[in-house]
């Protein structure tokens, strides 16, 4: 896969300069949330990637003067999150739970990226507004943390060849055509007259 975008991200050095898959990568927002991404309060993040999402908490670093954040991913994420809205009383925090989270990460969209070509997604909110990014910056949001770069580059470049080069679907044969397909005829099968040799 050969990737063109007007920003670099931590895999870009994989890609292959000679492929005809080519991969025009570019961040853009998204309107509709097609993944009932339920509402929530507070810093949480998910990033979508190729049909699975995963959930990250920015934790600031009072000593930097430009609040640099640093992301932390999994149940950690999940669990500076709640304690977060526990200390603020967020007005979300008794819909959005531990466990409605994990349940929503479960879920399985694999088909829906693939319908809409979509490989990479980001999605948060603030107040009331929910902000949504197709082709997002992965190394800005340190998801190298949870997924190697080679194991990143290998999956988008499989998923990307199979919305490109999609499986042919093959329309099952009856036994007639089957046969025929086969080199045989109606004769095949059948024993020929035994002439008396005597």
């Amino acid at each position: 896969m050969r990737i063109i975008s007007n920003f670099h991200d931590y895999y870009d050095g994989l890609q292959d300069p000679s492929s005809s898959v080519i991969w025009k990568r570019k961040t853009t927002e998204f309107e509709k949330n097609p993944f009932d991404i339920p509402k929530y309060g507070g810093s949480l993040k998910f990033i979508g990637f190729i049909g699975k999402f995963y959930v990250l908490f920015p934790v600031s670093h009072s000593r930097n003067p430009n609040y640099v954040y640093e992301y932390v991913y999994g149940q950690e994420a999940i669990d500076r999150y709640i304690k977060e809205c526990n200390l603020y009383r967020h007005k979300y925090n008794e819909a959005y739970t531990n466990d409605r989270i994990h349940s929503f990460l479960e879920k399985d969209y694999t088909s829906e990226f693939c319908r809409r070509g979509i490989l990479t997604t980001c999605h948060y909110f603030v107040g009331n507004k929910r902000y949504s990014y197709i082709n997002p910056n992965l190394r800005a949001h340190q998801f190298y943390k949870i997924m190697d770069v080679y194991t990143t580059y290998q999956n988008l470049d499989m998923f990307m060849n199979k919305i490109v080069m999609p499986e042919p679907v093959i329309a099952p044969l009856d036994d007639a055509e089957l046969v025929r397909k086969k080199g045989f005829n109606e004769q095949s099968f059948r024993k020929g007259s035994v002439k008396n040799r005597y």
